[in-house]
C-alpha cells in the first residue's frame, strides 16, 4: 500500500512531531509513505530513522473566493496547469491521501489551499483520511461548504479533541466518519526529562500564527523576577526560532533563552529543563506534560481554544489562558505561574489524567485505522468505500 502525506506546511516542533508519528504507525502498517510538502521535513524523518519519499508540491495560489469542490478543481487546473498535472500523476500512483495531523482547517489559515489536494483526490476515486485533527471553528461561509464538501467525502477522520468533534457534528459530517481520538504525539515515547535546571520556562509563539507581544512577555518577565528575584528563566520556543531582536531584548530581562527550538527526538527532555512552564504552544503543552511538569496554558492558535477539549469525562476542561497578549493578561499568567510554583501537585495530577486518557484515545485512532486498512478484507472494503458505511455521500 502507498500513501500520499500531504498538507505538510510547517517546520515547528509539532509538526516535526507528528509527522514523525504519523509515519512510524504508517510503516509499521507494511506501507510506503510519499511526503507531498511545502515544507521539507527529510532530515527530520531521515533522523527519526525512517524512509519515505519526498516531493515538493507548493501552493502559493489562495483559492479564497471559492465555495464548491467543482470550481476548487476547475480553477486549479486553469491557474496552476503545471502543478495540477504534475499533482494527478502523483495521486495516480498511491493507494491512500493521509492529511497529516495538526489543525490547518480553521479561521485564519488558507482553508481552500489546504482542501485542493484531498479534493482532487477524492475525484480520482483516492479514499481520503484525517490523522488526529483539530477543525474550526470557521465562520467564513465558503470555507465552511468547501470544508464539508471535502470532509463529507472522507473515508475515515480522527479528530483529536473534543471540541472538534462538535463542530463537525454541527457542519453535518456523518458520525461513522468521525473517530474520537487525541493528539498523534501523545502515543510516543520521546527521552525522558531529567531533573529540571530552571524554575520557570516560558514557550512562546512569536511569528505570523502567534499572538504573545513583546509588552506583555516584558511586563510579566520583569514582574516575576521581582516576585522571585533568585529565580531562573529560559525562555524558548516550539514553533519557530527566536529573532535575534527578540532575544537580545530578553537577554537583557535576566533570563536565558533558547534561540533554536526544539527538535526531535529532545522535545520532552529540553521542556523538562523547567520546573514549571508557561506555553502558548499547543504540542508545547503536551510535551510539558508528558515531562511531568506543571503548565499554565495560553490560548496557542488564533481562536481555536481546542485545549479545553482535551479533558477526560467527568473532568473540568484545563483552564486555557488569552496569554501574554496585554499586560493586563500578563499580570493574571504571572498570578497562576505563582499559584502553581506554590502548589504544583493538583495541576499535575490532573495533567496525569489528561495523559492517561490521550494515550488511550490516541492508540484507539490509530488502532481503528489499523484494522481498516491492515486485515486483507476489511482493507479492500475500506478502500471501495464500504467499511462501516463509509461510502461516498
Amino acid at each position: 500500500m502507498r500513501v500520499l502525506f500531504t498538507e505538510i506546511g510547517n517546520a515547528s516542533s509539532g509538526d516535526e512531531a507528528i509527522c514523525i508519528a504519523a509515519t512510524r504507525r504508517f510503516i509499521a502498517m507494511g506501507a510506503e509513505v510519499t511526503f507531498c510538502h511545502r515544507v521539507n521535513l527529510e532530515n527530520s524523518i531521515r533522523k527519526a530513522g525512517l524512509r519515505a519519499n519526498h516531493a515538493p508540491m507548493p501552493i502559493e495560489e489562495e483559492f479564497d473566493g471559492i465555495s464548491a469542490v467543482d470550481d476548487l478543481l476547475v480553477a486549479a487546473a486553469e491557474r496552476l496547469p503545471a502543478w495540477e498535472g504534475k499533482m494527478r500523476d502523483l495521486l495516480s500512483s498511491h493507494d491512500v491521501v493521509a492529511v497529516v495531523p495538526g489543525c490547518k482547517y480553521t479561521a485564519g489559515y488558507k482553508t481552500a489551499r489546504s482542501l485542493l489536494t484531498s479534493a482532487m483526490a477524492e475525484s480520482m476515486g483516492i479514499p481520503v483520511i484525517l490523522l488526529h485533527h483539530s477543525v474550526g471553528p470557521i465562520d467564513n461561509p465558503r470555507h465552511r461548504t468547501l470544508l464539508a464538501e471535502v470532509l463529507g467525502r472522507c473515508r475515515l477522520a480522527l479528530i483529536r479533541d473534543d471540541r472538534s468533534i462538535i463542530f463537525l457534528r454541527e457542519l453535518g459530517i456523518p458520525e461513522q466518519k468521525l473517530i474520537r481520538c487525541r493528539d498523534a504525539v501523545m502515543g510516543e515515547v520521546y527521552p525522558p526529562a531529567a531533573g529540571p535546571e530552571y524554575d520557570l520556562g516560558v514557550n512562546i509563539r512569536y511569528g505570523w500564527n502567534g499572538h504573545a507581544t513583546l509588552d506583555a512577555l516584558s511586563r510579566f518577565l520583569l514582574r516575576y523576577k521581582t516576585a522571585r528575584p533568585n529565580a531562573r528563566v529560559l525562555v524558548y520556543s516550539t514553533t519557530f526560532n527566536l529573532p535575534a531582536e527578540l532575544t537580545t531584548h530578553l537577554s537583557s530581562l535576566a533570563c536565558d533563552v533558547q534561540v533554536e527550538m526544539l527538535r526531535y527526538p529532545d522535545y520532552v527532555r529540553e521542556v523538562g529543563r523547567c520546573a514549571v512552564n508557561v506555553s502558548d504552544s499547543w504540542h508545547g503543552i503536551i510535551f510539558s506534560m508528558m515531562a511531568n511538569r506543571p503548565t499554565v496554558c495560553c490560548q496557542p492558535d488564533f481562536r481555536t481554544w481546542k485545549l479545553d477539549g482535551l479533558h477526560p469525562p467527568g473532568e473540568t476542561p484545563l483552564e486555557v489562558l488569552p496569554g501574554l497578549v496585554s499586560p493586563e493578561e500578563a499580570d493574571v499568567v504571572l498570578d497562576r505561574v505563582l499559584a502553581v510554583e506554590r502548589d504544583p501537585g493538583p495541576v499535575v495530577q490532573r495533567q496525569r489524567r489528561i495523559m492517561e486518557y490521550g494515550r488511550e484515545l490516541c492508540e484507539h485512532g490509530w488502532t481503528t485505522l489499523t484494522e481498516a486498512l491492515s486485515s486483507p478484507m476489511p482493507a479492500q472494503r475500506f478502500l471501495t468505500g464500504e467499511l462501516g458505511g463509509m461510502g461516498w455521500r
